[in-house]
């Protein structure tokens, strides 16, 4: 077999395995078949946060390497979308350019970059560790504004803790957010939004999920965030309630709907959503890793007549709350696993169940 050789692998802590290594280990541990999906081994990451160290004269922009907070520079990424390497590679300049002092845990100024690929364009985001644009960093934002960068922003970030960003975000240049395809629909992103990293086999999982759907469907959704995955689903839905708690997501998804009337965004948490369920045909969850919050777990446990698609980000969880739901009298119709991340032993599932 073809070798893909990666020049950081594998002192650099973004891959666990050889990207050429699609056997998953913890695929061996699910009770159920996964079929199991990938694309691209190779440029399929559309965003990457990097932490910035070093000094004015020599930058290191990168990760961390494995078990310290050390940053290994990987110019060569080849999970990277070559625009993402092409970038810190200007980024690097801007730095030396400006002279603005990198962090370095207890002082410094630049702490991160998020870069986004949309379409060949970028949207990039900077963290400075500082409560506004003063003058030690007003040079080198002057210089990123230069750079006419699709998007351009600033997060100002003071803490101490490994949070990257805070909730202190400044828009300085360029479109407020851009638009990221998912099966087929336009989706409004920006640096503060989660966004898929893998967003070409993220919108098979979606376009997948949308092909199990009847036409008239209504639809309940929890944990929507900015609507990538409810919103492509619309042309065959009736109605669509998506619940989320992060109440900067609302404003997008809204731009994103772009009139539709058959669509309601509630923010809150999984409780105001609970009452919707009665009425759905379909239930759509899409937790964070630590899995569905009990009053949602509970509230499914009693549903009946019901199709749920569960998508999940993390594996143990989801085998917990699966074991409730078929205790529960769910049963499993269909598994998928998405090879999201190649070169890491992370999988993304969409696993549908019915119950009459």
């Amino acid at each position: 077999m073809f070798k893909l050789k990666c020049s950081h692998f594998p002192s650099c802590s973004g891959c666990t395995y050889p990207l050429d290594n699609c056997l998953v280990p913890i695929l061996k541990d699910f009770p159920f078949p996964l079929d199991t999906f990938y694309e691209d081994l190779t440029d399929w990451r559309m965003r990457a946060k990097l932490a910035i160290r070093g000094t004015s004269s020599k930058p290191l922009i990168g990760l961390f390497k494995k078990g310290s907070h050390t940053v290994l520079p990987i110019p060569f990424c080849l999970v990277h979308h070559p625009l993402i390497n092409k970038t810190v590679h200007i980024v690097e300049a801007l730095i030396k350019e400006s002279g603005i002092i990198p962090y370095n845990e207890k002082q410094g100024t630049l702490r991160y970059c998020q870069i986004d690929v949309v379409e060949n364009q970028i949207m990039i985001a900077f963290v400075l560790n500082a409560k506004c644009i003063d003058y030690q960093s007003q040079r080198f934002v002057d210089g990123a504004v230069q750079k006419g960068w699709k998007s351009l922003w600033i997060n100002f970030n003071t803490g101490s803790n490994n949070v990257i960003f805070s909730e202190n975000w400044e828009h300085i240049s360029g479109e407020p957010y851009i638009w990221r395809p998912i099966a087929g629909t336009q989706i409004a992103t920006t640096p503060a939004s989660f966004s898929q990293a893998n967003p070409a086999l993220f919108s098979t999982l979606v376009s997948s999920l949308r092909g199990e759907l009847r036409f008239g469907a209504r639809i309940v959704e929890f944990y929507s965030g900015n609507g990538s995955v409810s919103l492509p689903l619309l042309v065959k839905a009736s109605s669509l309630v998506a619940i989320e708690q992060n109440p900067h997501t609302e404003k997008l998804f809204n731009l994103s709907l772009k009139g539709q009337s058959k669509a309601r965004y509630i923010t809150g948490d999984v409780k105001i959503g609970l009452p919707f369920i009665k009425e759905a045909d379909v239930i759509i969850v899409d937790p964070p890793r630590k899995g569905l919050d009990p009053d949602l777990l509970n509230a499914l446990k009693e549903a009946r007549g019901k199709d749920l698609f569960y998508i999940s980000c993390g594996w143990r969880s989801f085998l917990r709350d699966y074991e409730e739901l078929i205790g529960a009298g769910w049963i499993l119709k269909k598994a998928r696993a998405y090879l999201l991340f190649p070169g890491s032993d992370h999988i993304e599932l969409l696993v549908s169940f019915k119950k009459e």
